[in-house]
């Protein structure tokens, strides 16, 4: 069921300055920034730590969430993990995801809100792999590209098939079976590794 306001973005905040950034943000009407990094800093661009980037967006009229200790693509609990990898099926499944999509939904239920994390490329990261695969019959979502142009969550599945080389052409597998599959193998490329 979609929720009443039902358009959500994501960013990555990458290729962007924080001019540039906070002036996307106006472009697209957003009104709340729910940032689902796990580590909340940026050693290459300090100007998107937790902190300041909060009172940056504060300054503009903007809110900011963080909601990375639930959303995050590296996982706390070490069940979560396989031969070190985390697994995104299983972070999926798990109570702390479940109530982060709680609080996800009610933020973008109340104001125009983005997911943010670093990668430019929605397809590389855990925003979209993870948390939009889970809330994609929900929301209409819509990635903001590095150029702040969108483009939709089908268009970036259709994309994601591409990406990982699936055949299309398959008669025996529907389209939701094919996008499945194509989210499995990326997530599979993605997914955070612990290091000893």
């Amino acid at each position: 069921m979609k929720s009443l306001n039902n358009r959500l973005y994501t960013i990555g905040y990458s290729p962007f300055t924080d001019e540039g950034f906070i002036e996307v943000l106006r472009h697209h009407g957003i009104g709340a920034v729910c940032d689902v990094r796990s580590i909340p800093y940026s050693r290459y661009k300090p100007e998107f730590n937790k902190v300041v980037l909060e009172q940056r967006l504060a300054r503009h009229d903007i809110r900011f969430f963080f909601l990375g200790t639930m959303l995050g693509g590296r996982a706390a609990d070490p069940e979560l993990y396989e031969a070190d990898r985390v697994r995104f099926e299983l972070v999926a499944q798990s109570s702390t995801f479940q109530r982060g999509l709680s609080v996800l939904r009610q933020i973008a239920h109340d104001h125009s809100a983005v997911l943010m994390c670093a990668e430019k490329d929605p397809l590389t990261c855990h925003r979209t792999i993870l948390v939009c695969r889970q809330i994609r019959h929900e929301f209409d979502i819509f990635h903001i590209l590095e150029d702040g142009t969108l483009e939709s969550q089908q268009e970036a599945e259709r994309r994601l098939v591409k990406l990982v080389g699936i055949p299309t052409d398959d008669l025996f597998r529907t389209e939701e079976e094919l996008i499945d599959d194509a989210y499995d193998l990326q997530a599979g490329k993605i997914a955070y590794v612990r290091k000893e």
